[in-house]
């Protein structure tokens, strides 16, 4: 439920350049250097459909499979200018999607959506709505409480350039219609009332928030940067009033920053909170989202983290990545006693579309907690 406008545009690549089909090979080289290349497959021949299989690596869901259908949009006689070093578009695609999936964990979800990038990216726009079934860990403390979350889910984005400026303004509107049942640790299958510090009221209603966005963004591609900034203010009210059960306030601040260092090397910087007030559901709180740390493990009324992440170009189309940060919880809440983790790991890229500066690959990732992988496009961050 913590993703931004851009993060879920990346995302829809990212399954896009995972789908691998049985054509004319020759479609999918690029005519620049003959190596496999979806550019024109996604912008051209393909017309922009792309079937996609879903990996699910998240260690929280214990993996799982699905699919989806991606269309990438063209506007007629508007076509892509390379304008950037790296040759990639200078406006982003707009990308509608539709998807499902099942994991390990007996969790599932259906859903679809949109992003748009119009009058020559000077509005930009999301969509998406979705039915999910999830199964989570809630932890108070180092203990595990075993619940389930069935929902709606509802997301409307749209954010408007400030004239010539990397500047944009816009609104957001969310909405989660939720029903949560915690599991008895004795008896496995049967519910219980949520654990101690949880208001059991939090675990059913409507979370409905109208939120105010500023969104700065001077990076030179949408979805692998190579330099440039790009960053987030969002205050959220949750209320009655716009269609909730829940009255509390959340506040984001997000900065992801890219510095290359002569030609082969880039190194990213990342800093991210966000803090909520009294009233906010369980689901609903802030927690560290950091490659190799399970989704929830750390949450509380403040989630912090910060981390670096180095790109070098070896060869051609291939590139090593390190990364490593660390995260931080506090507040009055049960959850947490004040915690910081600390994680890294390795991973490498490969420039599947050059016209799109889209890269994809492998993330290996490990904390005190666990160890995973990832499929990833870009930096990896959200």
């Amino acid at each position: 439920m913590k993703r931004s406008t851009q993060a879920l545009a990346v995302l829809l690549l990212l399954l896009a350049a995972q789908s691998v089909h049985a054509f004319d090979l020759e479609q999918f080289k690029d005519p620049e250097d003959g190596q496999l290349d979806l550019s024109n497959w996604l912008l051209e021949k393909g017309g922009g459909f792309l079937p996609v299989p879903i990996l699910i690596t998240e260690p929280a869901l214990e993996g799982g499979l699905g699919a989806a259908l991606t269309f990438f949009h063209k506007a007629k006689g508007e076509p892509l200018v390379p304008e950037n070093e790296n040759g990639a578009a200078r406006l982003p695609p707009s990308v509608s999607f539709g998807a499902g999936a099942y994991t390990g964990n007996d969790s599932w979800f259906l859903g679809g959506g949109h992003f748009a990038s119009w009058k020559e990216d000077r509005i930009r726009y999301i969509g998406a709505a979705g039915l999910a079934s999830i199964n989570l860990e809630f932890f108070v403390a180092d203990t595990p409480f075993k619940y389930n979350i069935d929902g709606f889910f509802l997301l409307q984005d749209i954010q408007f350039r400030v004239k010539k400026t990397p500047l944009f303004l816009g609104a957001k509107y969310t909405l989660f219609r939720v029903d949560a049942t915690f599991e008895d640790p004795d008896v496995p299958g049967s519910a219980q009332l949520p654990p101690p510090g949880i208001d059991p009221a939090s675990a059913t209603g409507r979370d409905a928030g109208l939120g105010l966005v500023a969104h700065y963004d001077s990076r030179d591609n949408l979805f692998a940067p190579t330099k440039g900034r790009e960053g987030y203010f969002i205050y959220t009210f949750f209320n009655e009033a716009v269609g909730g059960t829940f009255n509390y306030e959340k506040v984001e601040a997000k900065l992801f920053s890219y510095h290359p260092l002569g030609q082969k090397f880039i190194l990213g910087a990342r800093l991210d909170a966000e803090m909520v007030n009294d009233g906010a559901p369980f689901y609903g709180l802030p927690y560290v989202d950091l490659r190799g740390v399970p989704l929830g493990r750390y949450q509380d009324e403040f989630a912090g983290v910060a981390e670096l992440e180095g790109l070098w170009n070896i060869v051609g189309r291939w590139t090593l990545v390190g990364f490593g940060g660390a995260g931080f919880v506090d507040g009055d809440l049960p959850t947490s006693t004040g915690e910081t983790v600390l994680a890294g790991g390795v991973g490498f890229r490969y420039l599947m579309a050059r016209r799109l500066g889209l890269k994809t690959g492998i993330d290996l990732a490990w904390s005190e907690d666990t160890f995973a992988f990832y499929i990833a496009i870009g930096t990896g961050w959200r």
